[in-house]
């Protein structure tokens, strides 16, 4: 593993802090909380909202985001 061993303390903090970011977003997308931060959901009309399975997709997009990371 010769790219760890060059790696220094900065790079670490900062792989570490993103991949956490990232499953901590996961996790909040998953039980529903900041889907204001999903591209489009935001600018949907609630009648447009209406349409969709927001609880489906929350879970959906939640998984992708924890277990892609």
């Amino acid at each position: 593993m010769e790219g760890v061993e060059n790696m220094n303390f900065f790079e670490i903090v900062l792989t570490l802090a993103i991949s956490l970011g990232a499953v901590v977003w996961g996790v909040n997308i998953y039980n529903q909380k900041g889907t204001w931060f999903l591209a489009g959901w935001n600018t949907m009309s609630k009648e447009e909202k209406a349409t969709y399975n927001e609880k489906a997709i929350c879970h959906l997009f939640g998984k992708c985001v924890v277990f892609c990371e």
